[in-house]
């Protein structure tokens, strides 16, 4: 500290003396500023650093408020969807040659079993359908005992009937087990056919069960009265298809159905099928609930508006249609 201070007055003294010596010898050159040359600098390079482009971050939907009535229901935002970066494809695999695939395993596979079935005997149908030839065939003891139950079964239901031998005609058709029928006494009533209609007994049978259980009681509801008279025409007839030769062979050809033209009642008073045409017949109502009735107990029901040949009658048979033989024509 001493020393600084000794070389300040010392410059102090020399500052003075340099003015006083100015001022008497020169005056030009003693206030003159010394110039200090100026250092220039180099110039330098500046490194810019270019900011990488930043992706802006997904913007997360804020879940909406929305004021149903007096209460406020939070609708959620529907979640962000984040993009990735595909990543870049991998190479193909080389392909094998063909000497490099392997081979598949091979797996013996053991024969299915086989599996014997007793051979099923064909059901022999109760009432005869496909026509038979010109000479009677064979009875043999199963077939007489079903013609007897069914017999019976006719003699059961109080139908008075005859038994009548193997009908044939022409070489082409055949009735089994034919029955001519006269009258049918149903809960003391008696229904006449005056037609005497040939049937085969099973037709035979489900007719009187239709007659009983659906005919009757429909007349007797609708009209007041009861069935006293059935014209069912002759029942068995050899013949085409609609009256055709040249057509497959009709049902009446094996006394499998019947056609009734008109009913007589207790009162006299006679219903014509025909009217079941119409809507605006008084029959109309009676003849239309027994048709539609008889399509539960036979396969074939036909009537007016059916076709011109069933203009003028109900025609009732049971013969089998389509593969399965459980089709029916209700019309």
């Amino acid at each position: 500290p001493q020393q600084a201070q000794s070389r300040s007055a010392i410059a102090d003294a020399l500052r003075k003396a340099e003015r006083s010596l100015c001022k008497v010898v020169d005056a030009r050159g003693c206030n003159r500023k010394k110039t200090v040359p100026r250092r220039t600098k180099s110039p330098t390079r500046k490194i810019v650093k270019i900011p990488k482009p930043e992706l802006p971050p997904p913007e997360i939907a804020k879940p909406e408020v929305v004021k149903r009535g007096t209460t406020s229901v939070i609708v959620p935002a529907p979640p962000a969807v984040v993009i990735e970066k595909s990543k870049p494809p991998l190479p193909r695999p080389k392909p094998l040659d063909l000497e490099e695939i392997p081979p598949e395993p091979t797996i013996d596979i053991p024969p299915e079993p086989t599996i014997e079935t007793p051979a099923v005997k064909p059901k022999t149908p109760t009432a005869a359908i496909t026509p038979k030839p010109v000479s009677p065939p064979t009875v043999s003891p199963q077939s007489t005992q079903d013609a007897a139950a069914c017999y019976a079964a006719l003699s059961k239901l109080d139908v008075t009937y005859t038994q009548n031998a193997t009908y044939a005609q022409n070489g082409s058709c055949n009735v089994e087990s034919p029955v001519q029928l006269k009258s049918y006494k149903v809960n003391g009533t008696n229904i006449e056919f005056p037609d005497r209609p040939v049937l085969n007994c099973a037709f035979a049978v489900q007719l009187m069960n239709f007659v009983r259980n659906s005919a009757q009681p429909t007349f007797s509801t609708k009209t007041s009265s009861q069935i006293a008279k059935l014209y069912t025409g002759p029942g068995f007839v050899c013949r085409g298809r609609n009256g055709d030769i040249s057509a497959k062979l009709s049902e009446h050809a094996s006394g499998n159905a019947v056609d009734i033209e008109r009913i007589q009642l207790a009162d006299g008073r006679v219903i014509l099928v025909k009217d079941a045409i119409s809507a605006s017949t008084k029959d109309y109502d009676v003849l239309n609930t027994v048709r539609h009735a008889a399509c539960a107990y036979f396969t074939t029901v036909l009537g007016p508006g059916a076709n011109e040949a069933h203009a003028s009658h109900f025609h009732f048979d049971l013969g089998q249609h389509g593969k399965s033989g459980t089709y029916r024509i209700c019309e």
